[in-house]
């Protein structure tokens, strides 16, 4: 049977998943849009003393007209590979990459920046902010996307896995389907939603150790190799 991935499905991720010839149904949860606030945004990245942060490739997407501009010496901070990639083909240096937000919000303090500007969705996870506000740093939380739920119908799918990229994915999804597939196993980004689904009852938990679809993808074929 296929792995259900709660994603809308780009062009890479087609491509990854053919590769690996893995059976999958991209079923998206939300459908995203942009909301960024030109004035503000203009402000925010025209301030040389101010590090920025990014943990998602939707956000990087929103700012892409904006991105023109990029100071010698401000720190720029990403959780994953695939952020500091998209980063460095836009010709912009990535001071630090980090697994996972935890790791990036404990690390702050080791870069130079008066301020940090977090580039985030509506939707966001509060590590950095919590960080920040027990620590002293000045955050500016600058909501660049934002949602709305989209209706899933699995009424002809057929899976054995299911696969969660964000915390607030798997709760709407376990809302949707009134906790239906606790049972399934639930292949899970990091460590943030792993928890997540921890706390929706889901029995088997499998959590990979890179935030990105490649590596969920080797932890599947290392968890399947025999099957």
């Amino acid at each position: 049977m296929s792995a259900l991935l709660l994603k809308e499905a780009s062009q890479r991720d087609l491509e990854l998943i053919n590769r690996h010839r893995i059976p999958a149904i991209f079923a998206p949860v939300f459908d995203y849009f942009t909301c960024v606030k030109h004035d503000r945004i203009t402000s925010r990245l025209s301030v040389e003393s101010s590090g920025w942060i990014f943990t998602s490739k939707r956000a990087l997407s929103a700012l892409n007209p904006y991105l023109r501009e990029f100071h010698k010496n401000q720190a720029v901070l990403t959780v994953g590979q695939g952020c500091a990639d998209w980063l460095s083909a836009k010709g912009i240096p990535v001071t630090a990459c980090f697994p996972n937000a935890f790791e990036l919000a404990a690390a702050m303090q080791s870069f130079q920046a008066d301020s940090w500007n977090y580039f985030c969705g509506a939707i966001r996870r509060p590590e950095v902010r919590n960080y920040c506000t027990s620590h002293g740093l000045v955050l500016f939380e600058e909501v660049v996307y934002d949602c709305r739920p989209l209706t899933l119908d699995l009424s002809r799918c057929h899976f054995s896995s299911i696969w969660a990229f964000s915390s607030e994915t798997i709760k709407a999804f376990t809302s949707q389907t009134k906790s239906r597939y606790l049972d399934v196993p639930l292949y899970c980004i990091g460590p943030t939603t792993a928890a997540t689904g921890q706390a929706l009852d889901f029995k088997h938990i499998i959590t990979s150790t890179s935030p990105d679809l490649s590596g969920m993808i080797l932890l599947y074929q290392q968890l399947n190799a025999n099957l």
